[in-house]
């Protein structure tokens, strides 16, 4: 006997547009074990065209642009404009902001995207998601402020849209063999779960368990027969535990198993849900999605709200501040102990203490930086005799590295002057990046769009060492900053870290910071040296 099971309206309307109809159809199989590996192909239904006709015409421009010839005459043509939007629109689909999806679409041998009656190959889909994103500086000129409301910017930040990031996220997460087939996983799930900050889920433990089966660390029993004797402790799905257990144990499973403390300068969770009682409270060494540089996965389509991370993806520390402290030891000598209480979770760590804020600046809002903020690392404008820019300015303004995450070229120095040199003939020293990006300089652009994305949300800050260390220190701290919070260096941490005092001795995490002259090992080296600096342990709440 057949058995009624009701379904949503859209899943009603994938099901129309996929059944096979007339004589000698055969049966659609819509479901196996492990279905995504083992599907002959999967079917990604993006619902049913808009009423504009705009979907439609962004799956017809796909095939277009597959002809490299194409694509280069039409990433020139204004006449285009309107399809090459319709492209972006659909990459901001609702399906490509799906946790899940990371895990259906990176298992699936083959593909096909459905849109209304019109459906496309995934990889010619994927391929024209990547030619919009390495073209979108070419692209954006077609859109004439007198002829498209927001100009210039009417694509937004498209390499942020779920699409390309699902895109980037599922490329190189599966070691095959030469015939396609997935062998085993090549990435964490501490490199999963906080790289894909744009994918929402509907139950917050699932921004861990959605790809526990596709990471290499916590999927081995899956792929290999073996032992795996390198990992500490398994990282299963467990849905009795609540949202803080599970965030918590996840947190302690990324220390253990990469000795590294970096997972708690990542934003990667999701607010916690309150089911009656109040419970405990979530611990500030589980940094938040709305910190990331799009925010919570809501937010990222109405542009960048923080600026990018200093600490770096899972794997691969842009900096080295703790030095030859970098890794965290063994359990029984561990720098690092997670404590739990009735009502909160302790984090304790040692390092060492730079300095107390004594001076912040204003949010850096707009792509804007007040002339307040770079006085106070030492610049004196123009008038004042600058004809170079201070070491601790131009390097703070660009964290001290490139957009590469390589050291910050010395050319940079002489482009910051450039653009100060502006500020000060033209907005009264205030440094006005979004102005100067309309310039034509290529040079100074690069320069200016690092210190955009650096600076975007963050303060400056001065503060002063205490006792033997009375040092002053320059550099970049999280929006929530304040007057009289510490600057240290935990063990095991990359970048330095903002902490915030309570009055019971406990600490709260304010977020990661750039400290001017200590981001590769220098405070660490001279270590109990005359009594400048000392070891101090960290209760962190």
């Amino acid at each position: 006997m057949a058995t009624q099971i009701p379904i949503r309206n859209n899943l009603f309307r994938a099901l129309l547009r996929l059944r096979r109809c007339g004589s000698g159809a055969r049966p659609v199989a819509l479901w196996d074990d492990r279905v995504y590996n083992r599907a002959s192909n999967v079917c990604i239904w993006l619902g049913e065209g808009d009423d504009e006709g705009r979907s439609d015409k962004a799956m017809g421009f796909v095939a277009d642009i597959m002809d490299f010839a194409v694509l280069e005459r039409y990433a020139r043509d204004k006449r285009q404009a309107e399809k090459w939007y319709a492209l972006s629109e659909l990459m901001r689909d609702r399906w490509f902001s799906r946790r899940w999806v990371v895990q259906e679409i990176a298992l699936a041998r083959d593909a096909t995207v459905h849109c209304g009656g019109s459906v496309v190959h995934w990889s010619d889909f994927s391929d024209a998601v990547a030619l919009l994103v390495s073209n979108q500086e070419n692209i954006r000129s077609l859109f004439e402020p007198s002829e498209w409301r927001e100009g210039h910017n009417t694509l937004g930040d498209v390499e942020s849209f779920g699409a390309a990031i699902l895109l980037e996220a599922t490329s190189n997460l599966f070691l095959r063999n030469a015939d396609g087939n997935v062998k085993r996983p090549v990435k964490t799930v501490e490199a999963l779960v906080t790289s894909l900050t744009t994918f929402d889920a509907s139950d917050p433990r699932d921004l861990i368990y959605s790809v526990v089966a596709i990471a290499s660390d916590t999927s081995h029993h899956l792929w290999d027969t073996r032992p795996n004797p390198a990992s500490p402790f398994e990282l299963t799905a467990d849905y009795k535990q609540s949202d803080i257990s599970v965030y918590k144990t996840f947190t302690e499973f990324c220390v253990l198993t990469s000795k590294s403390l970096d997972i708690i300068c990542r934003p990667w969770a999701m607010p916690r849900r309150v089911f009656g009682r109040k419970g405990r409270y979530m611990p500030s060494w589980i940094p938040m999605l709305s910190a990331s540089e799009f925010g919570a996965p809501e937010e990222t389509y109405s542009g960048r709200k923080n600026g990018d991370g200093l600490v770096g993806p899972a794997g691969s520390p842009i900096y080295r501040a703790s030095g030859s402290r970098r890794d965290i030891a063994d359990a029984d000598t561990s720098d690092v102990k997670f404590l739990s209480g009735k009502e909160d979770d302790v984090l304790l760590a040692k390092g060492v203490l730079l300095g107390r804020i004594s001076q912040v600046s204003q949010r850096t809002t707009g792509g804007v930086i007040l002339r307040e903020s770079l006085r106070m690392g030492g610049w004196r404008g123009t008038e004042a005799g600058g004809h170079s820019v201070p070491d601790p300015v131009w390097r703070t303004l660009v964290a001290d590295r490139g957009r590469d995450g390589r050291m910050a070229p010395p050319w940079y120095q002489r482009a910051c002057l450039r653009c100060l040199e502006v500020a000060d003939r033209f907005n009264n020293g205030d440094l006005n990046i979004g102005e100067l990006l309309q310039g034509n300089s290529q040079m100074l652009r690069e320069c200016l769009v690092r210190v955009r994305d650096v600076t975007w949300n963050r303060r400056f800050f001065l503060a002063w060492g205490e006792g033997a260390n009375y040092e002053k220190e320059y550099g970049l701290c999280p929006p929530g900053a304040n007057v009289g919070d510490l600057i240290c260096i935990l063990f095991g941490c990359s970048v330095p870290v903002v902490l915030g005092q309570m009055s019971d001795g406990y600490v709260t995490l304010v977020g990661e910071a750039y400290v001017h002259g200590k981001m590769d090992g220098e405070a660490i080296e001279g270590l109990g040296e005359n009594g400048a600096l000392n070891v101090e342990e960290f209760r962190i709440r």
